[in-house]
């Protein structure tokens, strides 16, 4: 026995509850549309509930492609003003990504809830810290369709005094610096770490910055050896600006801690020699020179 049903079309309407129960029931359309107005929709099954398309359909999309998202982004979440800090996207929600896509990436920074979305593009950014951003949270994010904070960094921005940055790199104090030196030429210092495009690199890095124990500004040794002290102010101006002209360095032109290390070098050079007051170790003179005359010379310190 069976139930045979065959028409242009088939309505039914049912007040409240349908039921139909069967061994086995089997239908087929070109399109079938299950829709609850009202309500959830349930498929309960005793073993599996199996949906599968076959993709035989003529709205079938076989080229549509998941899109593609950027799922981390790496770089330092803390920073000082002046300071140029490097950010790169370092993971995607698919594993082959194309330089066309790397190119199109874009870049926005948050500040005070106001987004700006910046002009540079491609996976790496860098960024240079603005004065005015100091002691406020800046995010960084990067985005091909928008940007979300939930895939970005989080930076704190640190002493609004440019002078004082870098405190995070020194690792001894000015005594310590004098007495590791002592024995050593000016240009035995200036030329530890080597050399740059024709200039000494000053110390090595773990020697490089100290903090000036008479203001806590920090001052950096390759600037104090080599510019100010080795060659003046003036060619410490001109290595700024010819900073400014080149990509790589023009984050770092114009620097006021490059600007406070030349003068302090500048103004020891003057001081050792004149008169009588030069030793023959060049280290426990500046150390001499920054506990003695310092506060003098830099009272009214601006840049």
């Amino acid at each position: 026995m069976g139930i045979f049903k065959k028409a242009n079309n088939i309505y039914i309407t049912v007040r409240d509850t349908y039921t139909s129960i069967s061994g086995s029931s089997y239908e087929e359309a070109e399109e079938v549309i299950i829709e609850a107005t009202n309500g959830d929709l349930e498929l309960i099954s005793q073993k599996k509930v199996i949906m599968q398309g076959l993709g035989n359909g003529k709205g079938d999309d076989k080229s549509k492609k998941t899109q593609l998202l950027i799922t981390k982004v790496e770089g330092k979440d803390n920073a000082n003003p002046y300071e140029e800090v490097t950010y790169k996207v370092t993971k995607y929600n698919q594993d082959k990504v194309s330089e066309n896509d790397k190119k199109c990436i874009q870049w926005a920074i948050k500040i005070d809830g106001k987004q700006e979305i910046l002009k540079e593009k491609g996976e790496e950014l860098k960024l240079t810290i603005k004065e005015e951003w100091a002691e406020k949270e800046v995010i960084v994010m990067p985005f091909l369709k928008k940007a979300i904070d939930k895939v970005a960094v989080r930076v704190k921005i640190l002493n609004k005094n440019p002078l004082k940055k870098h405190k995070e790199y020194v690792k001894h104090t000015l005594a310590e610096w004098a007495e590791r030196y002592k024995d050593f030429k000016w240009n035995e210092i200036a030329t530890e770490a080597g050399w740059h495009q024709g200039l000494p690199l000053g110390p090595n890095r773990e020697w490089r910055y100290l903090i000036n124990p008479i203001d806590g500004n920090v001052m950096d040794m390759r600037h104090v050896l080599v510019v100010g002290y080795g060659c003046g102010e003036k060619v410490g101006d001109i290595v700024e600006y010819s900073q400014s002209l080149s990509e790589s360095t023009r984050g770092s032109a114009f620097d006021p801690q490059d600007y406070y290390s030349n003068k302090v070098g500048a103004y020891f050079y003057q001081l050792r020699h004149s008169g009588k007051w030069k030793s023959d170790s060049w280290s426990y003179d500046f150390k001499r020179f920054i506990e003695t005359q310092y506060k003098t010379l830099f009272n009214n310190y601006e840049k």
